[in-house]
Order: structure tokens, then C-alpha cells, then sequence
């Protein structure tokens, strides 16, 4: 389970918290994506520590503690001008905490390794290290209890695979379906922020499709799906799913701006007109800025947000003639 594995310098403030917290006679182990992205060569861009200690203990240690998920065992503290979340050990409905429980319940191999970074150690029991050299996504264990955990890990299976350019492991990708419907009861916010992060990616169109293949997309956004198989005119190569999708590929890689070219046509269904000159849709630049404004005030994106979506969708028809 434990190897030895020089990664690369870990931030002085992060030794600091681990000292400490070890110093009250607790444990304390990096875990998570940050483990995980110094394994691949990568800045992390959060740092997590697990810790047998309670997060009253974590507030007497630190002089600066922020209760950001207590409820849930997490507080943060900040260190260098960064918050650092520590979290005591996941255990699901276990009795025994343990790192080993701890890790068990977290949601990918890749993800479920803790890194000692005192004695260069790597906590691997879920063999991660290896799934991460092979470029794979497993779920730890039994996929369908680790998703009956959270359905919201169904989504961030292909968010982490498309980000790594990973493929989803057999067993995994085949109980992704079985909980798509289950997003449904998941926090929306969480979902936008997994969304975002897949629109961030290089090309986001494969993960989005795969995201309908699982069936997750008629769940969290079905209206998408009302242009797929969906003909256009003689201007258009693909349908108008796929021209959505190809529309997101092509602009620069600012999350919000792609989730605005993903909706910009979505209400093109809703006034296709056939006549015997051809397929139009008249005035759907206004309908889908519409349609798009219920979409979003749905997935709680913000005011200011609602606002621009409005203006580049109402008026991303002002130089064509076609229509």
C-alpha cells in the first residue's frame, strides 16, 4: 500500500499545517487531486489534507480557521494567503476511521491516494498510481456504491476524463447510465461548476456527447437534446445538435462564453418552419435568448450573467442574411 515516491517540492505552508497537526499527536496526509496532479508534473490548483483530528481540534491548532463545511468535518485554513481544506477521514456509514476508509470512500482511484510528504510516502491501496500511468478512470471499488454515494461522481467520471484525455474504465462507464437520472437530486450549483469545467476542456463536444450516450444530459439539460437528429438548411453541415456542439470546439476556451455558444441556437426546434423554399427559423436568435435565460436562472448562474447571455444570443444573427 505505502511507496516511496519523490514528488515534486511541496509548499513550505502545507508542511507547516501537516507539522502541526501531527505535533497534536493527530495524522495529516495530502490527498485528493492534489496528489494526483504533482503526480503528473502539475501545479495543484487546491490543496486538501485528512486528518484523524475534528475540525474543533483544526480551529485551536491554526489562529486562522474558516468553517466553510464543518457540518460535513471540513474547515479551511488559511496559510500564505491560500485556504487549505482539511477534512477529517471520510468513513461512509463504516464505524472504523482510518485513512485506508478514508480513501475507500473518495471516488476514483486517481483521486483516492494520500501523499506523506515528510517521508516521501504514497498511500496507495486502490492502486491509483498505476490507473493514473495507464490513463484511466476507476471508480474505487464497486462503482455502483461509490456513485450511490454521490450521483454527482457519474458526471465528474467524464469531466476527469475528458481534462486528462483518459478513457472510463469498463465497469465504471457501464453503471454511469444507471445514475443519470439520480442527478436530478443533486445540488444544481454543483452540477454548473462540473458543466463549466468540461466546457474548459480542449474539445469539449466528445465529453458532451458522451454525456447524452449516459444518458446524463436528458437529465440535467434536456433542451439541448431537441435539436439532435434535428435537419437545417443548406447552410449547415450538421444537425443542429452537433453544430451547437462544433460551435463550443471553436470558440476560445473561456467556460462561460462556450456555454453561451451551446445554447445560442437552442431554441431552433421550437420555430423550425418548412416551406417550399427550404427549412427556416425565423427568430430564434430572440427564442433561444429566452429559452436560454430560463436554462440559466435554472442552473443559478447570476444576474450579471443572465444579463450578457441575453445580449450575445439576441445578437449573435447580426451579420447573417440567411437566417
Amino acid at each position: 500500500m505505502e511507496k516511496k515516491v519523490i514528488l515534486q517540492a511541496v509548499p513550505d505552508f502545507i508542511l507547516e499545517i501537516i507539522r502541526k497537526i501531527r505535533t497534536r499527536g493527530f495524522s495529516a496526509h495530502i490527498v485528493g487531486g492534489a496528489v494526483r496532479d504533482m503526480i503528473l508534473g502539475k501545479e495543484p490548483e487546491d490543496w486538501d489534507v485528512t486528518s484523524d483530528s475534528s475540525p474543533f481540534d483544526i480551529m485551536t491548532i491554526f489562529p486562522k480557521v474558516i468553517p466553510t463545511g464543518i457540518k460535513h468535518g471540513t474547515v479551511s485554513v488559511l496559510a500564505d494567503q491560500t485556504l487549505v481544506e482539511v477534512t477529517i477521514y471520510r468513513n461512509g456509514n463504516d464505524s472504523s476511521k482510518s485513512l485506508e476508509e478514508d480513501l475507500r470512500h473518495r471516488d476514483f482511484t486517481i483521486n483516492a491516494m494520500a501523499y506523506d510528504p515528510v517521508q516521501a510516502t504514497l498511500i496507495d491501496p486502490w492502486n491509483g498510481l498505476d490507473d493514473l500511468q495507464k490513463g484511466i478512470v476507476r471508480a474505487v471499488e464497486d462503482p455502483f456504491v461509490r456513485f450511490k454515494e454521490d450521483p454527482l461522481r457519474a458526471l465528474r467520471a467524464v469531466r476527469f476524463a475528458a481534462q486528462l484525455n483518459f478513457t472510463i474504465e469498463e465497469t465504471t462507464k457501464n453503471t454511469i447510465p444507471l445514475f443519470a437520472s439520480d442527478l436530478q437530486d443533486v445540488a444544481i450549483e454543483r452540477i454548473r461548476n462540473e458543466f463549466l469545467k468540461i466546457l474548459a476542456v480542449k474539445l469539449p463536444s466528445k465529453a458532451i456527447d458522451q454525456l447524452r450516450k449516459f444518458k446524463i444530459l436528458s437529465t440535467i439539460l434536456p433542451e439541448i437534446l431537441e435539436g439532435y437528429q434535428m435537419d437545417q438548411n443548406c447552410f449547415h453541415r450538421f444537425d443542429i445538435y452537433f453544430h451547437s456542439l462544433k460551435t463550443v470546439d471553436y470558440l476560445s476556451p473561456d467556460p462561460f462564453l462556450r456555454w453561451i455558444g451551446l445554447l445560442h441556437d437552442i431554441a431552433k426546434p421550437r420555430v423550425k418552419k418548412e416551406k417550399d423554399n427550404g427549412i427556416h427559423f425565423y427568430g430564434h436568435q430572440n427564442a433561444s435568448a429566452q429559452l436560454a435565460l430560463e436554462i440559466m436562472k435554472r442552473w443559478r448562474f447570476s444576474k450579471k450573467e443572465l444579463i450578457k447571455a441575453q445580449k450575445l444570443i439576441d445578437n449573435h444573427m447580426l451579420h447573417d442574411f440567411h437566417n
